[in-house]
């Protein structure tokens, strides 16, 4: 492991409140072909017998968001979540399955430790919504909500919004979709959940679950669920999206497996028209549920055991029996939406939060991108070659390379310091030999590359026109092959093209020596430069390379 150990900031605190003494988090070394993130803290007190719950957050841009998904965490139990003793603690994280193909220098962990809970919810602050507020979301940076605006039945929105401050007490709305809705009817979308880039909404009135992908801005149903006419409340958690109906009735939908499972119908719920299910969230090891008579119903840890906890929130009730409608986390504070007098509040379960964070640290789960310079011309038998390529890594410093050289069956291996490789031909021409480089990081995420090329006597040859053109204007649309026995033995030629991964395009036999732009399937190939090999026999004449264009 590679140990980088940080100093912490920490809120002021009093006598037997708790404190994050430090916290630190290392990524293995091991060329096991995982990314393990070990993630470690110390927790204090003076009444060292106390427990608590503890949440964490990881950023990727030295704590300006805290986006960065943490799902598939492991042996976490008892060093997350609640109940949380004092002392050592450690858990891990993939970080190759939450964010592969990742890498830099300004990764920072988040600790919150939350006690003190609190018999009833402390409303923090409130805030006037121009719209009837729904569904509510997180996705660490931005608050999203699902709205109607009361008027016209198949206008539903949805609205991505920036928490609000002291110093900015007002949503400003950033983005707005339209979302639709069905006619004549105000059941459209009250479940919101975010995950990786996506917005999951639930839509009541015909039980679908929508997925949003916020960069492509597309949206579309995932799946419908069968009895789901009540569908109200949607959250995340481990890889999952949980579902519950009006009635209680639970679903969970695995995003890996794409498989629907039914879970438990919660009693807690049986009487629609006063204790109707809302919305719910996954928060501090936890899941709430928000009720339609104003009350938020804990459920220790996700399996739905034991009696839950009961919490007020203001209702306000109207002409509308189902006031509370959304409910989110945001790492430290719940925010619950009221449809029927257009508030977003802002909440909290715990009197007092301390929060410890790491400093900045690199972390990487990308591998090496390795570039061979291919040959652009046979290499003479006994003749000396200097292969050279380039490594594209952040956490790369001219560390060892392997060199794999596979020549006529035979096959040689190097460790090589640098980026390159000085080579002695063998006697025996080779019409398509093969030299692959692989390359690895600090973090032990390997790379590689290959490419083909021939040892052997070269001769004249030519492709022309370089570049050809085959557009369908007519003018250059093929390249034509040149070699020196061209005419005489055209029936022991063959003309191999490869692209520039050396991938094989396109094989011309039989005397022909005309390529198309197309492979063997017939599809057209896109414009670039392309490696041609012409061969009598076993034996490689020359080789170059044509470019096409279009």
């Amino acid at each position: 492991m590679r140990n980088f150990i940080f100093s912490l900031f920490a809120l002021a605190i009093a006598f037997a409140q708790p404190s994050i003494d430090s916290v630190w988090f290392t990524e293995e070394t091991d060329c096991d072909g995982r990314n393990v993130v070990e993630i470690c803290y110390i927790l204090s007190s003076d009444t060292p017998d106390s427990t608590y719950t503890i949440s964490v957050q990881m950023s990727g841009d030295s704590g300006a968001t805290w986006t960065v998904p943490l799902d598939s965490i492991w042996d976490e139990e008892g060093d997350i979540g609640a109940e949380v003793d004092t002392g050592l603690h450690c858990f891990y994280w993939e970080m190759g399955e939450d964010l592969p193909d990742s890498e830099g220098c300004y990764f920072m962990v988040k600790l919150a430790s939350y006690y003190s809970e609190l018999d009833t919810i402390a409303v923090i602050d409130s805030f006037d919504m121009p719209f009837r507020p729904y569904g509510a979301a997180f996705d660490g940076t931005y608050l999203w909500v699902t709205t109607w605006d009361g008027s016209s039945a198949d206008e539903w929105w949805l609205r991505q919004l920036t928490i609000p401050t002291l110093e900015t007490p007002v949503f400003q709305e950033i983005y707005s979709y339209c979302l639709g809705g069905p006619t004549g009817s105000i059941e459209g979308y009250h479940g919101l959940a975010y995950s990786h880039g996506l917005l999951w909404l639930f839509k009541r009135s015909d039980g679908d679950l929508y997925k949003y992908d916020i960069s492509s801005n597309t949206f579309g149903v995932e799946i419908s669920i069968t009895g789901s006419g009540q569908a109200q409340g949607a959250t995340f958690i481990n890889g999952s999206i949980y579902l519950i109906n009006g009635d209680g009735q639970s679903y969970m939908y695995d995003m890996i497996t794409y498989v629907l499972t039914t879970g438990p119908n919660l009693t807690d719920f049986s009487n629609l028209a006063e204790e109707h299910a809302d919305d719910m969230e996954y928060a501090l090891g936890d899941i709430f549920i928000v009720r339609n008579d104003g009350k938020i119903l804990r459920y220790k840890g996700i399996s739905f055991l034991g009696v839950p906890t009961f919490y007020s929130v203001p209702y306000s009730a109207s002409s509308y029996d189902y006031c509370p409608e959304g409910l989110t986390f945001d790492g430290t504070h719940l925010w619950y939406t009221n449809q029927c007098n257009n508030k977003f509040y802002k909440i909290s379960v715990y009197d007092i939060v301390i929060i410890a964070n790491s400093i900045v640290s690199p972390l990487d789960s990308r591998p090496s991108i390795v570039s061979i310079t291919s040959p652009t011309s046979i290499i003479p038998p006994d003749d000396t070659y200097t292969f050279q390529w380039t490594v594209d890594d952040m956490f790369w410093a001219n560390d060892p390379c392997s060199v794999y050289i596979s020549v006529g069956g035979m096959r040689e291996s190097h460790i090589v310091t640098g980026t390159e490789f000085e080579w002695t031909a063998p006697s025996e021409p080779c019409a398509a030999c093969t030299l692959i480089v692989a390359a690895r990081d600090s973090f032990c995420n390997w790379g590689y590359d290959t490419c083909t090329f021939a040892v052997g006597i070269s001769y004249e040859c030519d492709a022309h026109p370089d570049p050809f053109t085959p557009n369908g204007d007519r003018i250059n649309p093929k390249a034509i092959f040149d070699y020196p026995t061209k005419g005489i033995d055209d029936g022991n030629i063959t003309i191999t093209i490869f692209d520039m991964k050396n991938r094989l395009v396109r094989t011309l036999e039989n005397g022909i020596s005309i390529w198309n732009g197309k492979d063997e399937a017939g599809n057209a190939m896109p414009k670039g430069p392309y490696l041609y090999i012409i061969k009598k026999g076993s034996e490689v004449i020359c080789h170059g390379t044509i470019h096409l264009a279009r």
